[in-house]
């Protein structure tokens, strides 16, 4: 997770909100993953509404599904 963090972190300096995206959609897969809901949900919200502003309609599904 360390490495996403700071990969976002990154990505927030950039102003690159489609990596940003990415990135917390993929800490939101590995929260799944370790079986840690409450992380991974937070990031994979994040990481929709990222993908629902930029119309990304592939990445949002993929992000919602690691919020349910």
């Amino acid at each position: 997770m360390q490495t996403h963090e700071a990969a976002s972190t990154i990505a927030r300096k950039l102003d690159s909100p489609g990596l940003l995206a990415r990135v917390l959609q993929n800490q939101g897969w590995e929260g799944w993953h370790r079986f840690d809901g409450v992380a991974a949900e937070r990031v994979a919200h994040e990481a929709a509404a990222i993908h629902r502003d930029l119309g990304q309609e592939w990445n949002l599904s993929q992000s919602l599904v690691v919020e349910q």
